[in-house]
């Protein structure tokens, strides 16, 4: 998979407890991955039965061809579940040459497709056809990724199953954390609003950040925290420092223990403007009981049911943000409701169980 894991989330989670599940039931497991992954989550996937390797599988090559070919063929590797990898990889062919008899791959992300000239589209499509004639199935994460295949690429609706994104439930409780209030000195009462995401133009960060003075001229004692890092992150610590609202937002970097931020939080916020295809982080905030306030974006409408879980605005306002988190921060009774059918809703549909199941469904049928 073109993967390059750096902290333990819930893909990572999902990783490890396929490979659970797949050793119990006396199955092989082998992980490909871009870049080695730390070692202490390595260590996680070799504890649970799986084999983890590391190959450049950016651009189709003749070395990276080989060396799957090898791997395939030595360990009579019959299942091919990719992710992060296009469906008409070149990759597909070696699969099948090595003798894989089912190739699933798996669609995390929107489909763009770029127009070229006539001649490059005419190649595009033969490549197409060749590349994805062995593919068994392409599970999609939400409907809206399905309808993008189906609608840009003329795949069989049998050939596309949407298979949505789970979380480990345990792992997102309710009760809240006060040790983070000391670690930043949250003052007693305060209001934490959370945003969880990877800090790009795309994630609508600065959305939320120009929603906070609004915020804190009607309720002073609220506090954002923004979880991540990226390319942007610079730059919005410049723009909150252009707003003069830094005493108010607190960047805490990449952390692998956001159920801990959770904990504290009162409302969540994803203001993405970049076709999500899901929103783990709507699953995970809505399991911790949170009230979340969502763009209109790609596939988080499948996940935040606008008046029952969450409000959703439109993507790139911050002044709808701004009256939305105004809104839950006046009503605590509708912000507990709302975080509750949340929970209940993650737990019915988006677990981390529901999920492995779905997919090794699919391995044996």
């Amino acid at each position: 998979m073109r993967l390059n894991p750096r902290a333990f989330r819930s893909f990572e989670e999902y990783l490890l407890l396929l490979a659970k599940r797949l050793s119990s039931k006396e199955y092989k497991c082998f992980f490909v991955f871009i870049k080695a992954p730390p070692e202490w989550i390595k260590e996680k996937f070799e504890n649970a039965g799986a084999k983890v390797f590391e190959m450049d599988l950016n651009k189709f090559g003749f070395e990276s061809s080989i060396k799957l070919f090898r791997l395939i063929k030595t360990e009579k590797i019959n299942i091919i579940h990719t992710s992060f990898m296009h469906f008409f990889t070149l990759y597909n062919i070696i699969f099948k040459l090595a003798g894989a008899s089912k190739i699933i791959h798996h669609q995390h992300g929107a489909v763009i497709k770029k127009r070229d000239n006539i001649f490059k589209e005419i190649l595009k499509r033969i490549r197409n056809v060749v590349t994805t004639k062995w593919i068994y199935k392409i599970l999609a994460v939400s409907d809206f990724i399905g309808n993008q295949l189906r609608k840009n690429y003329n795949f069989k609706p049998d050939k596309i199953k949407t298979i949505y994104n789970g979380i480990n439930i345990n792992r997102f409780s309710v009760e809240k954390d006060e040790s983070i209030y000391k670690e930043y000195k949250i003052p007693d009462g305060a209001k934490i609003v959370i945003a969880i995401a990877y800090l790009t133009q795309g994630k609508g960060i600065d959305y939320l950040l120009n929603a906070v003075p609004s915020v804190i001229e009607e309720t002073p004692n609220t506090y954002f925290f923004i979880v991540g890092d990226g390319p942007c992150l610079t730059k919005y610590k410049d723009l909150v420092k252009n707003l003069n609202v830094e005493k108010n937002v607190i960047f805490t970097g990449l952390r692998n223990d956001v159920e801990r931020y959770l904990k504290i939080s009162d409302i969540a916020v994803i203001p993405s403007n970049c076709g999500e295809a899901f929103s783990l982080v709507a699953a995970e905030s809505m399991c911790s009981g949170l009230p979340v306030i969502a763009s209109i974006d790609g596939g988080i409408p499948e996940i935040v049911v606008d008046g029952v879980t969450g409000i959703l605005v439109h993507p790139a306002d911050p002044r709808a943000i701004s009256r939305a988190i105004k809104k839950l921060l006046q009503n605590p009774a509708l912000s507990e409701k709302l975080g509750k059918a949340g929970r209940e809703r993650v737990i019915n549909y988006f677990s981390l169980d529901r999920m492995i199941n779905n997919i090794i469904s699919i391995y044996e049928a």
